[in-house]
């Protein structure tokens, strides 16, 4: 299953952003009275969150609750996002979304940035898609690279 990165704005109108570890726009989408159930579901379908973030320096408690449901790190920024930034990273993509959904991008984007260089420290040293997005996982977790691969190898071999 394809790891995720998922930025939520939650309230009345819940707003879902999901990216890939390359940063490619995966899911846009909003709706009013969505469930916690329904928004589980939602990003399921496209694959399994390794971050869900928030664009509020204090995560409400429905995205840490959503985070933790799902074994997600919970991301927020450190500070603010102001709304010329925030419709500055809607402009990136090229897309039209409304409040809800550009602050689930805001949100997914934000956290992108931050650990984007860890997800470029394992592209560098692994080709192998699916793998990479394994060792990107365990790293974003907090193991060390090279712990993560050597672990990783381990595990294939024993199968074999």
């Amino acid at each position: 299953m394809k790891r995720v990165i998922v930025g939520i704005d939650p309230g009345t109108t819940v707003g879902i952003a999901i990216l890939s570890f390359s940063n490619n726009l995966l899911l846009l989408t909003s709706k009013r009275g969505m469930r916690d159930k329904e928004i589980e579901e939602s990003i399921l379908r496209v694959g399994k969150p390794v971050v869900i973030a928030t664009d509020v320096p204090r995560a409400p408690a429905k995205v840490d609750r959503l985070a933790r449901q799902l074994g997600a790190i919970l991301f927020s920024p450190p500070a603010e996002i102001p709304e010329t930034e925030k419709d500055t990273i809607l402009k990136r993509y090229g897309v039209k979304a409304n409040d809800h959904e550009r602050d689930a991008l805001v949100a997914a984007y934000t956290a992108y940035t931050a650990v984007k260089p860890k997800i470029e420290q394992v592209e560098k040293r692994l080709s192998d898609e699916e793998f990479r997005e394994y060792i990107i996982e365990k790293v974003l977790r907090g193991s060390q690279l090279v712990r993560s691969i050597e672990s990783q190898f381990k595990e294939r071999h024993e199968v074999q």
